[in-house]
């Protein structure tokens, strides 16, 4: 992350409050060292309320003339859109950025910018159904502690009723905000797996989106394959749903590639780290599992994902070519 002194980081944790410090407010270290401890940067942040995530932002993208957002996306699958400039003036307290449901919690944080960018929302859930939509259908809400509208509908994915989301995307792409198709409806909502399959996926080129397994297998998926639809539906298939049925694996994290020289981090609950190149990582179908990325103990499972992009890594391993 490339960082300005007069830039803002938005840290959204999983109870819904924010909190934003400017660059100039986090100590300059060397690059091995361990840095400072966010209980010390975010005082007001309680010990268990977990950070979800870290967002940097320009000051200008606070300006109401910017129309940028910031966009919540909780487990149980609702969405909220609050423009930057409710933020301008946060206290060292935080200030909660929406209201939740008893039991539910923030997994993912994202930002959008104006209509016309044609920017997408992309909220994949644990049993591998993503519904795709433009985030211009989700109304900028003025007020920083309303609740959102339903994103996903995850009440009945598959007839199981333990689906929750697991990660969530906004990506530009005005070719999907074109393709909506806002007749869709629940008969068509969850596409056949092979939809796909005539598709020539490796020449159509990024950006792909990855998807990782809770076992450690992973792919990469065109995102030209996804077709938009409209919000509030159960989604599209992106595991095969036999593995689903079977309990027996589930989507753990999914991210953004833009570059195939990119890297890839994937952590696991016991703290197992692993880096592999992106291009090492097969272009697959909408609804194939993937290939084995990693071995994962038995009571182990991966948890997390983060794509390090060429030329962003500061210890100079970044992947390449040569």
């Amino acid at each position: 992350m490339r960082l300005m002194d007069h830039d803002r980081i938005l840290f959204v944790t999983k109870t819904g409050k924010l909190f934003v410090l400017r660059g100039f407010e986090i100590p300059e270290a060397s690059r091995n060292a361990l840095g400072s401890p966010l209980v010390d940067l975010l005082p007001g942040r309680d010990s268990g309320d977990t950070v979800q995530a870290i967002l940097p932002a320009s000051p200008e993208a606070f300006d109401a003339d910017e129309q940028s957002s910031l966009v919540l996306v909780t487990r149980g699958g609702t969405i909220k859109r609050t423009g930057l400039s409710q933020f301008e003036n946060v206290k060292a307290s935080g200030v909660r950025a929406i209201g939740l449901k008893e039991g539910d919690e923030v997994v993912e944080a994202c930002l959008c910018g104006p209509e016309e960018r044609g920017e997408v929302a992309f909220v994949v859930a644990s049993d591998g159904l993503a519904a795709v939509y433009p985030i211009n259908s989700v109304r900028e809400m003025s007020s920083r502690t309303g609740q959102g509208v339903r994103g996903i509908d995850v009440s009945r994915h598959r007839g199981r009723d333990d689906a929750t989301v697991v990660g969530a995307l906004v990506v530009q792409s005005p070719a999907l905000v074109e393709s909506l198709d806002a007749e869709a409806t629940e008969a068509d909502d969850t596409d056949d797996e092979g939809e796909d399959a005539g598709l020539s996926l490796a020449s159509m080129g990024g950006p792909w989106v990855l998807f990782v397994t809770r076992q450690g297998h992973a792919k990469r998926t065109p995102l030209g394959v996804f077709r938009a639809k409209g919000r509030n539906q159960k989604g599209v298939v992106t595991l095969p749903r036999k593995l689903i049925d079977s309990g027996a694996d589930g989507i753990a994290a999914v991210a953004i590639i833009r570059d195939f020289q990119s890297d890839v981090l994937v952590s696991t609950r016991n703290g197992v780290i692993n880096r592999i190149s992106a291009k090492d990582i097969s272009v697959q179908s909408r609804g194939a599992r993937g290939t084995k990325l990693m071995k994962i103990d038995a009571q182990d499972s991966v948890v997390a994902v983060t794509v390090v992009p060429f030329g962003d890594d500061p210890t100079g391993s970044g992947s390449s070519d040569e």
